[in-house]
This record gives C-alpha cells, structure tokens and sequence, in this order.
C-alpha cells in the first residue's frame, strides 16, 4: 500500500485501530467518533485529515500490527477491507459498512456492523457482548460465542467448515436460516419476517461438515411468517414454537417442552415426515400428519398433555398420540 509523505513509527498495540483503503493504524485520537449525525464521507474524510493514517497506515495481513495485537481500544473499520489477523483483542469493533472477518481469532466486548458481518470459515469471534448489524450476519464455518445476537437477517450453515455458535442470550432478526452446524441459544429465537417467508428456518442442505442441531432455551417465534423444519434436523425449544403463519416439517427429530401454537388457519401445522413431541399442540386451521405416498409411521407426532385442533385433522401415513395414548393413525 503506498503512503504520503515521511512514515511515522506506528504506534502499536496502543489506543484505536483504524481501517481504510486496505491499511491500518494505530491512533489515540479518541475525540473522533462517528455519531451518526454526519455523513460517513465526511466523517471518512475528516479522520484521513486528523490521524496519522496517511503516513503510518500498513497493509492489513498475516504481517500487518493487527496481526496479534492486543489493543487497548476499539477497532474501527470505515469501509469493507478484509481483516486478517492471528488473534486479535479490543473493547470493541465498530464498522460503518460490511465487516469482513477474513481469518484469525476476533475477541471484543461488542461488535457492531452497519451493513452486514461475514465471518469466513475457520474464524473464532468471541464478544462479551452482543453482535449486532443493521443488515445481515453470515457465517458458513467456524466458532462464534456472543451474549446477544441482533440483525436483519442471520444465516448459519457448515458448507465451509465445522460451525458451532453459542449465544447466551436471544437471537433478534427478520429471518433465520440454519442450514448446518450445532447452534446453542440460552434466551430465545424470534423471527419477523412477514407475509409468505419463514422467520425461522431449519434444514440440512448445506450440512457438509457437521449436522444440524439447533438448542434454544426459550421459545422459538416467527412473528409474521413460517417456520420450516426439514431433513435430519436435531432441534429442542425449552419454551413454547410459536408461528403466525404455516408450521411445517419434513424429518428429522424435534422436542418442545411447552407449547406448540399454528395461528395459520389455512395451512396450519404440516408433519411430512420425522418426529415431532410437544406438551400441547394448538392449530387454528388444519393439521396435517404424513402424505399419501408415504409409508404409514414415517411421520410421527407425539402430543404430552392436549391436542386442539380448530381445522380438519388429516391422517394420511403418520401417527398421532395424545396424552400417552394413540390419537389417530393411518
């Protein structure tokens, strides 16, 4: 990367890390901060006029003073330059565009996105905090620990790599997709996607690594939309399953300790196929267990306490117990 002028030491390990144009530096001018009052060009040009980044940036790499820092301020990053780095530790991480989290070990008390977070396979991000982006947050391989995690739309998958994500709190979003990997969520799941989108959606298609299991210990909501259950999809709501829209599922295994509530009344609940066990079971419309080509126990519902069903119960190569005994089968 070129420079202006003399290059100045770079003063590392020391204050904030800023990002831009592919460079890096190391800068204690901490009464610079976006407050979202001024443009982000402005607010680009004013830090590129008052830091020392015309003179001091280095390149982000493998080699760059990001690359095993351990810095005792924040990390801003002004544009989408990858990060690469070995491990690296700051109070948090700021980025008024896409953050790109292209290798190494991330770990801040909060990390904040405008537009989106990409964490590629293979990366370890740990925040104390919560991650949040005001578009998406994507990772398809690799470890992520959060306290919180809040974006427009988040999807996980194991195409990449092994993923495994821990969130001790709640997950916040329109829309989630998991399409692989083992995610563990202490607080609760709440999807708001509207109209004919599933809020929350839970299948194996880009299982390549490891499988799909899904733990939350709260409830599981889509606000306005659907939720599809589908293929060899391990998944346990210690709370209630919650849906505006359809409920539907197409394999693999699911427990619900409490509740699970369709207010669908066209298509209400689906069990194509698979496991499905829950303390009560409430559908608006229909609910519908197996399908006609189907071999007759392949989908199977087990309900522990009251079945309830405002629609038509349709039985077609499934079975259905309620309260310990056989409700229907065919």
């Amino acid at each position: 990367m070129k420079t202006k002028g003399a290059r100045a030491p770079v003063n590392r390990g020391r204050g904030d890390i800023w990002v831009y144009g592919g460079g890096c530096c190391f800068w204690n001018g901490g009464a610079l901060r976006y407050d979202g009052e001024t443009s982000i060009s402005d607010f680009r040009a004013r830090f590129l006029k008052e830091s020392p980044y015309n003179y001091s940036a280095e390149p982000i790499s493998a080699l760059s003073p990001v690359a095993g820092a351990g810095a005792s301020g924040a990390l801003f990053v002004l544009d989408n330059t990858p990060l690469y780095f070995g491990s690296l530790s700051v109070r948090e991480v700021f980025a008024l565009g896409e953050l790109d989290i292209a290798s190494g070990t991330l770990r801040a008390g909060s990390i904040r996105a405008a537009s989106g977070i990409f964490i590629n396979p293979g990366c370890e991000v740990y925040a104390s905090g919560e991650i949040s982006s005001g578009g998406f947050i994507e990772c398809y391989g690799g470890t992520v620990e959060a306290a919180g995690i809040d974006a427009r739309r988040v999807w996980f998958d194991s195409a990449g790599a092994n993923l495994n994500v821990t969130v001790s709190g709640s997950v916040v979003t329109d829309n989630y997709a998991q399409h692989g990997g083992d995610v563990w969520i202490g607080g609760g799941l709440y999807g708001f996607a509207s109209g004919e989108r599933a809020g929350v959606s839970v299948n194996d298609q880009y299982a390549y690594h490891n499988g799909v299991s899904l733990r939350v210990g709260g409830d599981i909501v889509s606000g306005n939309g659907k939720i599809e259950v589908g293929g060899a999809v391990e998944l346990f709501a210690g709370g209630d399953m919650r849906a505006q829209g359809q409920i539907s599922f197409h394999g693999g295994r699911t427990f619900i300790r409490k509740r699970l509530e369709c207010r669908d009344k066209r298509d209400g609940v689906r069990v194509y196929g698979g496991v499905v066990n829950v303390g009560d079971l409430r559908v608006a419309g229909p609910l519908t267990v197996g399908s006609g080509a189907r071999s007759a126990g392949e989908a199977t519902v087990f309900v522990a306490n009251r079945l309830q069903v405002g629609g038509q119960l349709d039985i077609s190569g499934g079975t259905v117990y309620e309260g310990g005994g056989l409700a229907a089968q065919a």
